[in-house]
C-alpha cells in the first residue's frame, strides 16, 4: 500500500481505470469488425502528427490528434478511389505517416520530455489536465456506445442487413474510427505510441474466444485491462522498469496463458 500514498501514483491509477474502459470498448469493436490492424496503423499516424507539432514548436498532443483524425477521415475515400482491399491503402498511408514523422524529427537534435513520453509512455507523470481530458472522453465514448449499442451490434454481425434496415453504416463506422483515433492518442500518453495498439487489442483478444455475451465481454475485458495496468504499475515501481512496456508484457503473458485453457 506504500505506493498509494503518492499523488502521482493515484493519478496513474485513475488514468488506468479510465483507459481500461476506453481500450476495452474500442478493442472489442475492432476485433469483431476484423479491423485489429487499425489500432497499429493509427498509432503510426499519431507519430506523424507528433513530429509535426515538435517541428513547429506547438502542442504535440493537439497536432497528433488533428493529424490522426485527418488521416482517418480521408482513408475511406482513398480506399474507394484505389479499388484495392481496405488493408492495402491503409497500410501504405499509416506507414507513410510513420516515415514522415521520422523524416521531420531528423531535422532536430535530441528529444524533449513530451516527445519521449509519447513514444514510450509516461503514466507516472500524467498531469491533472490529462486526467480531466481522459475522463471527459471516457464519458463521451460510453454515452456514444450506449446510445448506439444495438446499431453497432447489428453492424458487426450483419452489415448488409443493417444497411438495408436504414442504418448508415458508413457514418456510424466513421464515428467509431474517429473515437478510436482519439483513444489511441490518449492511450499513447500511458504506454506510448509504440505499445498503445497492444493495450487495445491484447486484453480483448484474450477473452473474445471464451465469452460470447457482449456485455459480459466488455466488463471482463475492462477488468483484465485494469489488472494488467495495476500489476504493471506495481512491478515498474518496485523494480524500476518502464511502466508501459511492463503493462504490455503482462497482458501478453496473460494472453499466452489463456491459449492453454
Amino acid at each position: 500500500m506504500e505506493i498509494l500514498s503518492y499523488a502521482f501514483v493515484q493519478r496513474a491509477l485513475l488514468a488506468g481505470m479510465l483507459i481500461s474502459i476506453i481500450s476495452s470498448v474500442i478493442g472489442i469493436y475492432l476485433i469483431y469488425r476484423g479491423l485489429s490492424f487499425m489500432s497499429a496503423g493509427i498509432s503510426h499516424a499519431v507519430f506523424g502528427g507528433l513530429a509535426i507539432g515538435y517541428l513547429l514548436g506547438i502542442n504535440i498532443t493537439l497536432t497528433s490528434l488533428l493529424f490522426t483524425l485527418l488521416i482517418i477521415w480521408i482513408m475511406p475515400f482513398i480506399v474507394r478511389k484505389s479499388k484495392l482491399k481496405q488493408d492495402i491503402p491503409i497500410g501504405i498511408f499509416y506507414s507513410s505517416s510513420m516515415a514522415l514523422g521520422a523524416l521531420l524529427l531528423s531535422f532536430h537534435q535530441g528529444y524533449t520530455t513530451d516527445l519521449f513520453s509519447f513514444l514510450f509512455g509516461s503514466i507516472l507523470s500524467i498531469k491533472d489536465e490529462d486526467l480531466i481530458i481522459t475522463l471527459i472522453f471516457t464519458v463521451i465514448l460510453t454515452i456514444f456506445f450506449l446510445r448506439n449499442y444495438w446499431k453497432i451490434i447489428f453492424m458487426i454481425f450483419d452489415q448488409e442487413t443493417a444497411e438495408a434496415s436504414g442504418i448508415n453504416v458508413f457514418k456510424l463506422e466513421g464515428a467509431v474510427l474517429t473515437l478510436t483515433g482519439i483513444a489511441v492518442v490518449l492511450i499513447s500518453k500511458l504506454v506510448g505510441i509504440i505499445l498503445s495498439s497492444a493495450l487495445i487489442i491484447i486484453p480483448a483478444a484474450t477473452l473474445v474466444p471464451y465469452i460470447k455475451d457482449m456485455r459480459k465481454l466488455i466488463v471482463y475485458t475492462i477488468f483484465l485491462n485494469l489488472m494488467c495496468i495495476i500489476s504493471g504499475l506495481i512491478l515498474s515501481y518496485y523494480f524500476n522498469l518502464p511502466t508501459g512496456s511492463t503493462i504490455v508484457i503482462i497482458a501478453t503473458l496473460v494472453f499466452l496463458i489463456s491459449l492453454f485453457k
